[in-house]
């Protein structure tokens, strides 16, 4: 109790501090794929005459967000206890939904980065004097396999079309777009990132265990 919570919110531990304004742009990580979605709840908060029920789900978020901003410790994790309200609130608002593309453009500005992972990757190596990070990329070079740069401009693809297709409900295209981007994400991207992250340390800890 006192070290995992008194500590941490008074001193930073293991590296993980920040600024107050940390969970600003960390908060489109956290609410990722529905990041644009996420923002336009901002336009229903009104000062004078806000629904109660509104009221409690706002003042719920903002004591999270505000605790934790002052906490010496943080990391992005920990505004998901502020979510559930958003998202209450993202589902009662959801037929005002406007602006399809400017909803979607968060989920696909990272998977346009995410499907050029390769040549970005290639730029840091050629320019990074981080030796870890460039030996890291290196590594991680060879699990962007053409079928995941495929796929991942596909679902670009698919969920730009998806803007433009007026006869389903916004709301709608934007629950299938978040799924698609959520499948990529799993199945195509993270395994990626794994063999970068941690691929040296497997095949250092399989090393050893061949020695023993």
């Amino acid at each position: 109790l006192l070290k995992h919570n008194l500590s941490r919110f008074s001193g930073t531990m293991e590296g993980h501090g920040g600024k107050w304004y940390y969970y600003i742009p960390v908060s489109l990580l956290v609410f990722m794929p529905a990041s644009g979605w996420y923002l336009t709840n901002f336009k229903h908060v009104k000062f004078k005459g806000m629904p109660a029920f509104d009221l409690w789900c706002w003042s719920w978020f903002v004591v999270i967000f505000v605790f934790f901003s002052l906490s010496k410790t943080q990391l992005p994790h920990y505004l998901l206890y502020g979510a559930t309200p958003i998202f209450i609130l993202m589902s009662k608002y959801r037929e005002k939904l406007r602006y399809p593309l400017l909803i979607a453009l968060p989920s696909l500005l990272m998977l346009l980065a995410l499907a050029l992972l390769k040549p970005i990757s290639e730029y840091l190596i050629a320019t990074s004097h981080d030796d870890v990070l460039v030996a890291m990329l290196n590594d991680g070079l060879i699990h962007i396999s053409v079928a995941y740069q495929l796929i991942t401009a596909a679902a670009l693809l698919v969920i730009l079309f998806l803007c433009f297709v007026k006869t389903i409900p916004l709301w709608q295209r934007q629950l299938i777009s978040c799924t698609l981007f959520s499948l990529t994400f799993v199945f195509q991207i993270m395994p990626v990132y794994a063999a970068i992250q941690q691929g040296p340390v497997v095949a250092a800890a399989k090393f050893s265990e061949s020695l023993s």
